[in-house]
């Protein structure tokens, strides 16, 4: 299976589409409106909800949610092939990754997180485009305003700023000219957004709450048994991932070695913004990002391939079962 799933062709593609489809057909037929009708004051997906409650269609909501899933998986797992981020090309990043989505959603539908995702993806490819050049001056400023509008569908990607200091220490050293720049790109977006809440005489939102620490585990401690178990078994799939990547990491070019700490440090700046800030465990389409990418690496990488399959078959059948018969499981 995984000699299959791994390779980079294009055949890959419309199997790992497949799948998905079969996975989601549960989630197709349920009596969910599609739709996640959760807004901010400030927040341009409001204006999306009335759209897609103005069509009132459930199945037209669903479709629309799993294209924006399969695009965002499509798009980090193509700008990795293309910057050969892993050292090595292949499609099933963009399965693991939509196994891990699948094994965190209870329902379809369409969120402010899936925009502001593809919001950041553009940012990162942005920033993938600065390396080797000497000034990235606009790279950086870029990749910055489109974080700024990212943080317009969900406010807590404003964090991901983090993320471009992260890059450039790792890859450029401090640099102070492109770490301003990479502030105000965003801050240039909501100087934008208080001057129209200024000119049209409305009150501004109070954003004091939004950098309130909240330390919380309930985000987990809220689900059911079988998405316990599956959430457990990914933990353990990336931990083993990455202890196994000590062992080589020293021998891979610095390019590759740059990316992995680049994708940690997006792992644990998105897990700190599920258990300290106000976000929720729908976080994990950004954290999915760094895991998949750490789990694809282990299963291509590793030199005993049974065991790879296992691992590999166990979190598909682990996903069949959340979805289709984790009502069989409870906390009782």
């Amino acid at each position: 299976m995984l000699k299959l799933l791994k390779s980079y062709r294009p055949d890959n593609l419309l199997l790992i589409i497949f799948i998905t489809i079969v996975l989601l057909l549960k989630y197709f037929l349920d009596a969910g409106i599609g739709l996640d009708t959760h807004t901010e004051t400030h927040s341009i997906y409001k204006w999306l909800v009335v759209f897609f409650n103005y069509l009132g269609v459930s199945a037209v909501n669903k479709t629309v949610a799993f294209i924006l899933i399969l695009f965002e998986a499509l798009f980090f797992t193509l700008i990795s092939n293309h910057y050969n981020l892993l050292g090595k090309r292949s499609y099933l990043p963009m399965l693991i990754y939509l196994l891990i989505i699948l094994n965190s959603i209870s329902t379809l539908e369409i969120s402010a997180i899936l925009f502001a995702n593809i919001f950041f993806l553009s940012a990162w490819m942005i920033v993938k485009k600065a390396s080797g050049k000497d000034n990235a001056l606009s790279n950086y400023f870029n990749a910055s305003v489109l974080i700024g509008i990212a943080s317009l569908f969900y406010f807590n990607y404003i964090y991901l700023i983090f993320i471009l200091w992260i890059n450039l220490i790792i890859i450029r050293g401090v640099k102070i000219r492109e770490m301003i720049l990479s502030v105000l790109g965003a801050a240039m977006v909501w100087y934008f957004v208080f001057s129209y809440f200024y000119l049209k005489d409305i009150p501004f939102p109070d954003f004091i709450q939004k950098f309130t620490i909240n330390a919380s585990l309930n985000n987990f401690l809220i689900l059911n048994l079988s998405g316990k178990i599956s959430r457990l078994y990914i933990i353990v799939l990336f931990t083993i991932s990455v202890l196994s990547l000590f062992k080589y990491f020293n021998s891979l070019k610095i390019d590759i070695r740059n990316n992995f700490k680049l994708l940690f440090a997006l792992f644990i700046v998105g897990v700190l913004l599920v258990v300290l800030s106000t976000s929720s465990f729908e976080m994990v389409h950004l954290i999915a990002i760094p895991v998949s990418l750490f789990i694809s690496n282990y299963l291509i990488s590793a030199k005993k391939v049974f065991w790879s399959n296992i691992f590999l078959s166990g979190l598909i059948l682990l996903t069949i079962f959340n979805i289709y018969f984790g009502f069989l499981l409870t906390d009782a």
